[in-house]
């Protein structure tokens, strides 16, 4: 960025200072109050679900002119990243947590409620699969005061560029030579806009291998000051709860499943990595509902019906390769009227083989016909 810009930009901030400072004077002048400043925007408990960690994961970027294919691989990451749109839990919203609120006797106890997300996900391309969500991949809970409306500040996050004189150490050693290291200037590549941040916090989703069983595993917090206290040297208990909601025939969901993490007592200041601590225990995963298995099967049941065509017909095409060269073997073996009965029906086998990867090719062009874009499968609430 060029200094005039900066320059322009700092003399309107100055100009419009002295006119408020004018005004404020005349005002009092006149005998007339100045108007109110406005009130503090309230302290809020937010939870953002990614599939990446906006703090912990936050990517470098190489400074200009060091290398530029390295420095166009980090740019291109870093602006994928910045597309965490995921899922986004407000506070304190929906009728079930405002029972819960009311109910609660402790003024440090915070709640937050999840729009919905896809526990699963239906992929249908080369063929339908039905998976876990990949996107439910890190919690990130932001405690402070959020920016009033629905701002954009992604293009005001200042990028962790690499410090030239760390870029030939270790990853571990690393240095940026950024200015603003807060966590405002952090969050806001994820677009999680703060007048203050009062504390963070990330668990990543870890799941088994065979997708039956799911834990949150710490990804590091830093707590700047507490939310129910001003003093630095106070102490509080910090523990979350995770609950993953279906939505019911009542007005309550139905509770899936439920993790928790405890952090014991913190204080301002506190800092964790991530990454020790306890193992949480394992979680089963939810099953896919019976509704949501009914309307992948009814959706995907012309890409099924033609996958399935597919496999066989590669299938019939591999046997009828076999079948083929062993009796181009036996041809070989063979004398007087076998040698010619297999030589004719070596070509039917051939001529078979033609028609098979005719209809394959038609089969796969129908099938590119089809949706191709992944499905949502079964909301809940976060």
């Amino acid at each position: 960025m060029s200094a005039a810009p900066v320059t322009n930009r700092a003399s309107l901030v100055s100009m419009t200072a002295l006119v408020v400072c004018l005004v404020g004077v005349a005002a009092a002048e006149r005998g007339v109050a100045a108007p109110p400043s406005p009130p503090s925007p309230p302290l809020e408990l937010r939870a953002f679900v990614n599939d990446r960690c906006i703090v912990a994961d936050e990517p470098w970027y190489r400074p200009e002119g060091s290398d530029r294919t390295t420095d166009r691989s980090l740019t291109l990451f870093g602006m994928l990243a910045t597309k965490l749109a995921g899922v986004f839990l407000q506070q304190a919203v929906g009728a079930a947590a405002g029972r819960i609120q009311a109910r609660a006797a402790r003024q440090d106890t915070r709640y937050a409620v999840a729009k919905q997300a896809s526990l699963y996900v239906a992929d249908l391309a080369p063929a339908p699969t039905v998976h876990l969500n990949g996107r439910l991949g890190c919690l990130t809970i932001v405690a402070g005061a959020f920016e009033p409306g629905d701002p954009d500040c992604r293009a005001s996050y200042l990028p962790r560029t690499l410090d030239g004189e760390s870029a030939a150490l270790s990853q571990d050693q690393w240095r940026t030579d950024r200015t603003d290291e807060s966590l405002e200037n952090v969050l806001r590549r994820a677009n999680v806009c703060m007048t203050q941040v009062r504390a963070t916090y990330e668990a990543r989703f870890d799941f088994s291998d065979d997708g039956t069983a799911w834990r949150l595993r710490n990804a590091g917090y830093r707590i700047e000051r507490l939310l129910t206290t001003e003093r630095a040297e106070s102490e509080r208990s910090l523990f979350y709860t995770l609950d993953v909601r279906a939505p019911g025939r009542t007005r309550e969901p139905e509770l899936l499943s439920t993790a928790w993490v405890d952090l014991g007592r913190v204080k301002a200041g506190a800092r964790d990595a991530g990454g020790a601590g306890p193992e949480l225990p394992w979680l089963r995963v939810p099953p896919l509902s019976d509704e949501a298995r009914r309307f992948y099967n009814e959706t995907t049941s012309v890409h099924q019906e033609t996958a399935a065509q597919v496999q066989a017909l590669q299938r019939a095409l591999a046997r009828n390769e076999i079948v083929r060269a062993t009796l181009e073997q036996r041809r070989r073996k063979a004398t007087g009227a076998l040698a010619q009965s297999l030589r004719a029906e070596i070509v039917r086998t051939q001529t078979q083989g033609i028609t098979l990867e005719a209809e394959l090719e038609a089969r796969r062009a129908e099938y590119a016909g089809l949706r191709q874009d992944a499905l949502d499968l079964m909301p809940v609430s976060i």
